[in-house]
């Protein structure tokens, strides 16, 4: 697996896509799947910093193939326990004004991915997102 070191800052999403994109064609992973990845795995960045804002450490992102799967694992060193694979979609059939705000991109990142692994132990959250290549 390589890995990166991420500030935690919004201004690394450059540096997130940048990782995942150089890493593609060296292990011809499709563009199809690079897109889509990416787009999942700036979401949970994103949530991570928007979630956990006094974390201190910074977020650690792997990426790697594995038997026809393109990996991408988030690590928060400093994180509070919280299951992505546990969270249900909002009810989308109610009025724009009884919806609750919030929970739809864990919800795109639910539908993009073929698998989501969570991992938490010693205040240390991994998240692994999965996507088939074929």
């Amino acid at each position: 697996m390589e890995e990166r070191t991420l500030a935690r800052n919004l201004t690394e999403l450059e540096a997130l896509f940048d990782f995942i994109q150089s890493f593609a064609p060296r292990h011809r992973v499709p563009d199809r799947v690079i897109a889509s990845m990416s787009l999942a795995a700036e979401e949970l960045f994103t949530n991570i910093l928007s979630h956990n804002p006094s974390g201190r450490r910074p977020i650690v992102v792997g990426v790697l193939v594995e038997g026809g799967q393109f990996k991408i694992v988030i690590t928060d060193p400093d994180a509070p326990d919280f299951d992505p694979t546990a969270y249900r979609p909002p009810d989308m059939q109610g009025t724009l004004q009884d919806r609750i705000v919030g929970g739809l991109g864990l919800h795109l990142v639910q539908q993009i991915v073929d698998d989501l692994v969570y991992e938490y132990r010693d205040r240390q959250s991994r998240i692994t997102l999965i996507k088939n290549m074929e």
